[in-house]
């Protein structure tokens, strides 16, 4: 055709598409008004073409698999990646544009793409009322996108509330309940639910949790009408910067560049004691800095390393607790860090390169923790390692594949240099796509990069839905001062000591960990915990970083630990004695926290020999506790005896140096007397 919409012209269908991205662009200026599109019939009708023909039938024009066939999930799935390429080049839309249109996004795609558990699937047909929540989320955001400049001037709780305000705060809170309930759980939901009911019965609540009770106009506001509800900090942490890393991830994915990490892994420790399972730990560790996703990292680096470890003898439970401890560690490792980490930065106020230079000596101090409690384990149990003739060269292995690090150097680079994570995943996926193009293997063409662009935004679902439910219960939080109050409460609770305050947050952490995943873990810490730490003097991101690392452990914490049952899929193992196990692998990331809490050091803050002596102290003490926990040194060790090792390894913990010195006293002495009585049962046979 002659590329015009017009009642007598013809039109291909990539075509309307294009001219339907256009539309999509027209809609975003902040020049152009709603109805100037309606009228357009150059970009009315390419809409109403690209509805009744490509979204209705499910029909593309050979750009969508074979068979010029494509889901309705896919088709929304393009358009959400290319808003969002859009936005990341030409500029983020005002809060109360963009992130609307990145929920509806979200929502369309769950009711596509997901089933009422949760579970992605195939769909042939819709349910009615699926029909239903898509044109609620369609009505919603066509609701921002008229009123916009209305919603750009408006008074934060001052307005009184109107029909029209009360209706789209109705509107997304059911769609945020939905999601929440489809993608987070019940429980999360049920926490959102409870929010709800306390912001109007506040003034019938006991002692501590009673308020004044928030006005319906500020009630609005908050939920749907404001950048603090639904629509806030998270949702635009979400909106901004997470779907571009969970794309980001997917196309690594997609070009297994994470192969590369577990070669090197298998070529440089595979040999050793305990060989199989620190491949594990460091492949796992090496794929977590560009994947931040636990259960991404199981299947990555578990389908190999787990078959591996049970083929030479080691326990299916004890296979799949390592797999599943190295890749909860994922979740702390820079520079990606999982989807939470931006949540995180945001919360706390800081950039997010700040966040990852805090974050890097306390997630290499727990793999180094991992490595000890590893080797201690085999040592203990007799775990050979990987013959020499079946491993491969770690050179070789580089000069093949040296290039596939140049995704991740790049991402650090760009992270350092100061770019906004925006632009950073948006330049790492292309890297990502030109690295694969090196290797015949691992080259994505057309239909790759496709399927990597519908896994990312499908896979980022579950975070915006969680994000929703996070935006409603952090903007009542602070409506009614429950924040503050608590923090009043927990200060007096624990007298003022630090750490008591610590002691309970861990205590919340872990309660949570066992019911949610990370994010709204983490939010609900954030809202009440951290506050609580920084009024007794923790920086906010010592402060949030020590709730983001207990939010943590849901990934291996029965009854949920995600990770840990992944890794048991794999091993056939049972998931609950697999939780368990990797609860006491993971030990150190119980204390680790504490580490950096009382040793700003941890996070690069002092000077550079006391964060040298701190650094080498700390390594010390968690090998220590590795010992402590392990129960054997050269041999098995007595209680009183890991209870001694336990005590220096806090000593070594503990910052300050005369701490340091009488720990490492106290394990100098242990030491050699672990030396002199091994020494004297390998004599003692021999003068029998």
């Amino acid at each position: 055709g002659d590329g015009k919409f017009s009642p007598d012209a013809t039109c291909t269908r990539a075509q309307s598409v294009t001219f339907l991205f256009r539309a999509i662009g027209k809609l975003v200026d902040s020049k152009a008004e709603f109805s100037d599109v309606l009228t357009d019939s150059y970009y009315a009708n390419a809409v109403a073409w690209a509805v009744e023909n490509g979204v209705t039938n499910g029909i593309g024009d050979g750009l969508f698999g074979p068979n010029n066939s494509c889901t309705r999930a896919q088709i929304v799935t393009f358009l959400y990646r290319v808003y969002h390429i859009y936005t990341t080049i030409t500029g983020v839309p005002a809060s109360m544009v963009h992130r609307p249109i990145h929920f509806a996004f979200g929502l369309v795609l769950m009711f596509l793409a997901y089933n009422s558990k949760g579970k992605r699937v195939k769909k042939e047909k819709l349910h009615p009322l699926e029909w239903v929540g898509i044109a609620l989320s369609i009505g919603m955001v066509a609701f921002y996108l008229i009123n916009r400049r209305y919603l750009m001037t408006y008074m934060w709780y001052m307005t009184p509330a109107t029909t029209k305000s009360i209706a789209i705060t109705v509107v997304v809170l059911v769609l945020s309940i939905i999601a929440g309930r489809r993608m987070v759980g019940t429980i999360f939901v049920c926490i959102a639910l409870f929010f709800i009911a306390y912001a109007w019965l506040g003034p019938y609540m006991p002692g501590l949790l009673r308020h004044r009770g928030v006005a319906l106009n500020k009630f609005c506001d908050t939920i749907a009408l404001i950048p603090e509800g639904v629509f806030g900090g998270a949702m635009g942490t979400s909106a901004t910067y997470i779907f571009n890393f969970i794309l980001f991830g997917a196309f690594l994915k997609a070009s297994k560049v994470g192969n590369f990490f577990i070669d090197i892994a298998m070529a440089l420790a595979g040999q050793y004691r305990g060989g199989p399972a620190k491949v594990a730990i460091i492949s796992s560790g090496a794929v977590g800095t560009i994947s931040g996703s636990v259960v991404a990292n199981v299947l990555t680096t578990g389908s190999f390393t787990i078959p591996l470890m049970k083929k030479l003898g080691y326990n299916k439970e004890f296979s799949a607790a390592v797999e599943a401890t190295a890749s909860t560690g994922g979740m702390i490792m820079p520079p990606v860090m999982g989807s939470t980490a931006f949540l995180v930065a945001e919360l706390a106020g800081v950039p997010y390169a700040e966040l990852c230079k805090c974050a890097l000596l306390p997630a290499v101090l727990y793999y180094l923790a991992l490595l000890f409690m590893i080797d201690l384990e085999a040592a203990k149990n007799g775990l050979k390692g990987i013959s020499k003739e079946n491993l491969p060269k770690a050179w070789e292995v580089f000069k093949k594949g040296w290039f596939k690090l140049l995704p991740l150097v790049t991402l650090i680079a760009l992270i350092m240099k100061g770019y906004s994570p925006l632009k950073c995943g948006l330049y790492g996926i292309l890297v990502t796509i030109i690295v694969s193009w090196f290797d015949k293997e691992t080259r994505m063409g057309p239909r790759k990069i496709l399927d990597a662009l519908v896994d990312g935004s499908i896979n980022s679902v579950q975070v915006v839905a969680a994000c929703a439910c996070a935006g409603i219960v952090v903007g009542l939080v602070s409506q009614t001062g429950l924040g503050f109050r608590m923090s009043s409460a927990l200060i007096s609770l624990a007298g003022g000591s630090l750490l008591l305050s610590l002691i309970f947050c861990m205590v919340i952490g872990l309660i949570l960990g066992m019911g949610l995943t990370v994010t709204p873990a983490y939010v609900i810490l954030a809202a009440l915990i951290a506050p609580v730490l920084t009024r007794l003097g923790l920086l906010p991101q010592q402060a949030h970083l020590f709730c983001f690392y207990y939010a943590c452990l849901c990934g291996i914490t029965p009854p949920v630990a995600i990770g840990a049952f992944a890794a048991a899929g794999i091993a056939d193992a049972d998931p609950m004695k697999t939780g368990l196990t990797s609860v006491r692998l993971a030990g150190s990331l119980y204390i680790i926290p504490f580490m950096f809490a009382y040793a700003p050091q941890l996070i690069l803050i002092g000077t550079v020999p006391e964060i040298i002596q701190c650094v080498i102290t700390s390594a010390i003490g968690v090998y220590c506790f590795s010992i402590a926990v392990e129960g054997w040194l050269f041999k098995k060790i007595s209680i009183p005896f890991r209870l001694i090792v336990g005590v220096a390894s806090l000593l070594c913990i503990y910052p300050g140096t005369l701490t340091d010195v009488i720990g490492l006293s106290i394990l100098s002495v242990f030491i050699v007397f672990s030396v002199i009585k091994r020494k004297h049962d390998r004599e003692k046979p021999l003068t029998a």
